[in-house]
C-alpha cells in the first residue's frame, strides 16, 4: 500500500515536469488492484490533480464522482469536501448548468464543518462568478475578501487567483494597461514554472494592446519559435492560446492565428477558464473566430462568432457575450455582405448601451463611436476609424487594426482624413500646438511629454535588459528609443524646447511632410496594404489633401478623445 500510494504521488508530481500522465494512470490501476480504500482515496485525489490539462477533461469527471463514493464509504469527510470541489471545477471547465448545484452543496459542506480551505476556493469561483453575472464593482470588492482569506490559510495561489480577478475586471473596464508592468514583471520572473506559459502569452497581448508593437511581436516569437504545439499543456493552456491568438490578432500575424485555430478547435464546446474556474473568457469559439478573421476567412469567423455569442450566453456571461457581439459586429462590417454594415451598426449599439449598465463605460465609448464611424456609409463604401486612445493611436480599416505610439503625424492625418478632398495649409495642420508671439510649436505639450516619458522607461528597462543579458531585448530597446529620439530630435530646438514655425510656411511644410511621413511608416510597418493605401491617397507640400481612390473610396472617422 505504501508503495502503491509513492509511486502514484512521485507520477503526479512528475506530471508538473511535463511529463506524461499514462505513470500516473498505471499507478492509479495498481492503487484500485490493492483493494484498499483508504490507498485508492489519496491515489483518486493525485490523479485528478495530475490531469488538469483540457485534453484529460473527459477522464476527470468519473474520477471525482469515484473519489467522493469511496471517501463516503471511509467516512473521510475531508476527502469527499476536495471530491466535490474537483466535481465542481469539471464541471465549470464543461459549462455544464449542473456545476452550480455542486457548488452549492460544496459550499454548504464546507461551512458545516469549517473547511476553511475549502472554503477560499469556493470564495474563488464566487468572485468568477460575479464576473460573469457583469458586477464588476462587487467582484472586485470580494476579490480583495477572497485574497485575505486565501493568505489566512495560506494557499499557495491566493495572489496569483486574486490577479487574475483583478486582471479580468480590468480589462473589461479597459484599463488593463494599468497593470501592464506587474505582468510583465511575471511573465519575466525566473522562478515562473515552465509550463506557465500563459502569463508571457498575457503580456505579448497587453503590450500590443497598448502600441508595444515591436515588444509584442517579440514576446510573440519566442512563444511560437518551436511551434505552439509544443507549448506545455497544463491548467492554463486554453488561456495562455487563446492570449496568443489575440496577440496574434493586433499584430496581424496569420502564421500563428492558423496555429492558434487548429489547436483550439478540438475544444470548440469549452469555455476558455484556468486552474480552479476562478475566471471565465468565454466560449472557445470566440478565439476561434479571432484567429478565423485574422488568416482573412471573413465568413467562417462570423459563424464562430455567432456561436459564441450564443454560448456566452448559455454560460451566463453577460460581459463576455457583448464583447464578442462587438467582435461580431466589427467581422460582419468588414466581410461587406448586403445588410452587413446596417446589422453591425445595430450590435454595436444594442451591445454599447448593456455595456454601460455593467459599468464597461469605456467599451461601450468605443462602440458607440464604431457605430457612428459605420453611419450614412453604404455598403458600397469601405470605412475606416483613427482614434487616439490615451498615448497611443489605432488605425483600423475594415478587418484590419493597427496600434501606434502617439507621433505628432496621426494628428495631422486625422485632420486631413476627417476632411477629404479639401486643401488645408501645413500651416494651418499645426493650428493645435501652443501658439505664442514667436509663431507656431511644432510639437504640443502632450506629446512631448509622452515622447520623454517613454525614452525614460525605455533607460530603465535598458538597464535590466543589459544585467539580464538578454541581447535581443537590449537591441529592441535600443532601436525604439533611438526612433524617438529622432522624432525629438526633429522638433526640439538644441535648448531643448520646442522648435517654432515663426511663420514660415516653408519650415512647416518640411515638418508636417516629414511627421505625415513618419506615421505612414509607422502604419505600414504592420499592415503594408494600409500603409500604401494612404501614401497614394495623402498629398502634402504647402497645402496637404487627402482624396479617397475613386476605384474604391474609404470614408474616414477621426476621434480624438482620450
Amino acid at each position: 500500500g505504501l508503495r502503491a500510494r509513492l509511486e502514484v504521488r512521485l507520477a503526479a508530481e512528475a506530471v508538473y515536469d511535463g511529463a506524461p500522465v499514462a505513470p500516473v494512470l498505471d499507478a492509479l490501476s495498481v492503487a484500485r488492484d490493492l483493494g484498499d480504500p483508504h490507498v485508492l482515496v489519496e491515489a483518486l485525489s493525485l490523479t485528478h490533480h495530475a490531469l488538469l490539462s483540457p485534453e484529460h477533461l473527459d477522464l476527470r469527471l468519473p474520477l471525482a464522482d469515484e473519489l467522493i463514493d469511496v471517501a463516503s464509504t471511509i467516512g473521510d469527510g475531508v476527502r469527499v469536501l476536495f471530491g466535490l470541489m474537483w466535481k465542481a471545477v469539471d464541471l465549470y471547465l464543461l459549462g455544464d448548468v449542473r456545476a452550480e448545484r455542486v457548488l452549492s452543496e460544496l459550499r454548504h459542506r464546507a461551512d458545516a464543518v469549517g473547511c476553511r480551505s475549502i472554503s477560499y476556493i469556493v470564495a474563488a469561483i464566487d468572485v468568477m462568478r460575479l464576473i460573469r453575472s457583469g458586477a464588476l464593482a462587487e467582484a472586485e470588492t470580494a476579490a480583495g475578501v477572497c485574497l485575505q482569506l486565501g493568505l489566512e490559510v495560506g494557499d499557495a495561489d491566493a495572489e496569483g487567483y486574486f490577479a487574475a480577478h483583478l486582471l479580468t475586471i480590468r480589462w473589461l473596464q479597459d484599463r488593463d494597461g494599468e497593470l501592464l508592468a506587474a505582468v510583465r514583471e511575471v511573465a519575466d520572473s525566473p522562478s515562473l514554472v515552465a509550463p506557465e506559459f500563459s502569463f508571457r502569452a498575457t503580456a505579448a497581448t497587453m503590450m500590443a494592446r497598448a502600441g508595444l508593437r515591436d515588444d509584442a511581436a517579440a514576446a510573440l516569437r519566442a512563444l511560437a519559435v518551436d511551434g505552439l504545439d509544443a507549448l506545455p499543456r497544463s491548467s492554463t493552456w486554453l488561456v495562455g492560446i487563446a492570449s496568443i491568438g489575440e496577440a496574434a490578432r493586433v499584430l496581424g500575424d496569420a502564421d500563428v492565428a492558423s496555429q492558434v485555430y487548429a489547436l483550439l478547435l478540438p475544444f470548440s464546446s469549452r469555455p476558455v477558464m484556468p486552474s480552479l474556474a476562478v475566471s471565465c473568457f468565454g466560449s472557445v469559439e470566440w478565439p476561434l473566430g479571432l484567429a478565423a478573421s485574422t488568416v482573412g476567412d471573413t465568413g467562417r469567423a462570423v459563424e464562430h462568432l455567432q456561436r459564441a455569442v450564443e454560448a456566452n450566453r448559455l454560460l451566463g456571461n453577460r460581459p463576455l457575450t457583448l464583447v464578442v457581439q462587438a467582435d461580431l459586429a466589427e467581422t460582419r462590417a468588414s466581410r461587406g455582405e448586403p445588410g452587413d454594415r446596417a446589422t453591425a451598426r445595430d450590435e454595436l449599439r444594442c451591445a454599447a448601451e448593456e455595456a454601460i449598465a455593467l459599468g464597461m463605460t469605456a467599451k461601450a465609448s468605443t462602440w458607440n463611436e464604431r457605430a457612428t464611424a459605420l453611419d450614412d456609409v453604404g455598403d458600397d463604401q469601405a470605412s475606416g476609424v483613427l482614434r487616439r486612445d490615451g498615448k497611443r493611436w489605432v488605425v483600423a480599416a475594415g478587418e484590419r487594426e493597427v496600434v501606434a505610439p502617439d507621433l505628432v503625424g496621426f494628428a495631422y492625418l486625422g485632420t486631413l482624413l476627417a476632411h477629404p478632398g479639401e486643401e488645408i495649409p501645413a500651416i494651418e495642420l499645426c493650428g493645435g500646438a501652443a501658439v505664442d508671439d514667436t509663431g507656431h510649436s511644432m510639437i504640443d505639450r502632450e506629446a512631448l511629454d509622452s515622447y520623454r516619458d517613454r525614452v525614460r522607461e525605455i533607460d530603465v528597462a535598458l538597464v535590466a535588459a543589459e544585467e539580464d543579458s538578454d541581447l535581443g531585448r537590449v537591441d529592441q530597446l535600443r532601436d525604439e528609443r533611438e526612433a524617438l529620439r529622432s522624432e525629438l530630435s526633429s522638433v526640439l530646438a538644441v535648448n531643448g524646447r520646442p522648435r517654432r514655425f515663426v511663420d514660415s510656411t516653408e519650415r512647416a511644410r518640411t515638418a508636417v511632410r516629414k511627421a505625415i511621413a513618419r506615421a505612414i511608416d509607422t502604419i505600414d510597418a504592420s499592415d503594408d496594404d494600409l500603409g500604401a493605401e494612404l501614401r497614394q491617397t495623402i498629398s502634402t507640400g504647402r497645402s496637404c489633401v487627402y482624396v479617397p481612390d475613386p476605384r474604391r473610396p474609404r470614408r474616414w472617422s477621426v476621434l480624438t478623445g482620450r
